[in-house]
């Protein structure tokens, strides 16, 4: 009886033992992992300060013009994805201002194009051919925060086209992955059904900017609503 007694304790001792050395080396693993993340951010960095390029001084000032810009649209930016911003009084829409690249982009969106794929469900999400079939979901799932708001309730065919080409390039440029685009459902839109909403869905298709997008939900907008997922700017 003891004998057994001390085997199943030798035993036990024995089993503890491998689970230590396990732990050890999944420590080791994980700090040589971190050791060689170090490393790589450390080459980048030099690389990138070689080149003359200083990613922190340029990020901080793309962020403080986009902010500049969203305020002078009247855009809200939201700070907690769970908060819904609440338009006060409409401000006048200010005019945009154009540059060549915003116009090569805005021209080169057709407002009868027919993107429609089979990664496509209808008006509700779209993503774009090379991106994974999974970014539709995660973009549902609110895996990237909200990061900035887009009101286009009210404006013209091509106010809406030159604000939209305008708020998206601008949140790329501030590194912005995912914003909201507010189009409404048209509800009192007449007899030709709610016009921008499909046109909105129609030049996001077209924006190379863009990877994804899905209907927002009810509490955001529901079928009068997107979250825009926004390709990474290097």
């Amino acid at each position: 009886m003891r004998t057994k007694g001390f085997e199943a304790l030798k035993g036990i001792k024995t089993k503890l033992s491998e689970e230590s050395i396990i732990r050890e080396k999944e420590a080791a693993a994980r700090l040589q992992r971190r050791e060689k993340e170090d490393d790589d951010r450390a080459l980048f960095a030099a690389e990138m300060k070689r080149i003359g390029v200083t990613p922190t001084e340029r990020d901080a000032s793309e962020i403080d013009l986009f902010e500049k810009e969203m305020q002078r649209l009247g855009v809200t930016k939201l700070e907690n994805k769970n908060v819904r911003a609440m338009p006060t009084k409409k401000p006048p829409r200010p005019k945009v201002q154009q540059t060549p690249l915003k116009l090569r982009a805005e021209v080169g969106l057709s407002d009868s194009y027919d993107g429609a794929s089979a990664d496509d469900w209808g008006d509700r999400e779209y993503i774009a051919v090379g991106c994974g079939i999974d970014l539709a979901q995660k973009l549902s799932r609110g895996l990237w925060p909200v990061g900035a708001h887009l009101d286009l309730h009210g404006y013209r065919t091509e106010e809406a086209r030159r604000a939209l080409v305008d708020f998206i390039l601008q949140a790329r440029e501030a590194h912005i992955r995912c914003v909201r685009i507010v189009t409404g459902k048209g509800i009192n839109s007449g007899e030709e059904g709610p016009v921008l909403k499909g046109l909105v869905r129609r030049w996001l298709r077209q924006m190379r900017e863009v990877q994804a997008f899905v209907q927002a939900p009810i509490e955001e907008g529901g079928s009068g609503a997107l979250r825009v997922l926004i390709a990474k700017k290097f």
